[in-house]
């Protein structure tokens, strides 16, 4: 997904992984909300939103 305002629509993506669920998994639980960082070549680096405690490096 993009989005010309990241760092403000990742509330709305949140919201939708509470709320909803796919194929009666709670998404919210395991899902992985990150914001590119970088020149938008394949060198870019995520800023991990949700989980708060996920701490690993996150690549695509």
């Amino acid at each position: 997904m993009t989005s010309e305002n990241p760092e403000e629509d990742v509330n709305d993506v949140l919201e939708i992984l509470k709320n909803e669920k796919f194929l009666d998994n709670d998404i919210y639980k395991s899902g992985i909300v990150a914001i590119a960082h970088g020149n938008g070549e394949d060198e870019n680096e995520y800023k991990v939103i949700h989980p708060g405690n996920f701490n690993e490096k996150f690549q695509l």
